[in-house]
């Protein structure tokens, strides 16, 4: 059975396997505060690291990008914008400096804030609003 990582005790460092472990346990879907966690440990792990197990580390940002692309976008709220502002800029820094390859697409899904998110969410309604006149 799936679970939550909210009762994981508080692990400084983990490595991108067990990192990967971690979020094998966790439904497709994840709770707003799942992806917050994992987003927090992947940001511990040493770029040298990051480098040597890039297949893991895309299968990890895969994971959490479909997660928060289907319904975490929706949680993002003023108290937990800036840790996904802030895994918007870790992603843009470490792309950058380590010519890691990561698609644009893919950062861009972790920098909306939660203005963001209501202006889209209005524009689609009055397009559909629209849409069915």
């Amino acid at each position: 059975m799936k679970q939550s990582l909210k009762d994981a005790d508080d692990v400084t460092r983990m490595s991108l396997n067990e990192i990967r472990d971690k979020l094998t346990s966790l439904p497709t879907i994840m709770e707003i505060s799942d992806e917050l966690l994992i987003i927090d440990m992947l940001m511990k792990v040493e770029f040298e690291e990051l480098i040597e197990g890039k297949s893991t580390l895309f299968s990890i940002l895969d994971d959490i990008e479909l997660s928060h692309n289907d319904v975490g976008f929706l949680e993002i709220t003023k108290e937990n914008e800036g840790e996904f502002v802030k895994f918007y800029n870790w992603l843009k820094k470490i792309n950058s400096e380590l010519n890691l390859g990561i698609s644009d697409c893919l950062v861009d899904s972790f920098s909306d804030t939660e203005e963001d998110i209501e202006r889209l969410i209005s524009e689609t309604s009055e397009t559909n609003k629209g849409n069915a006149d």
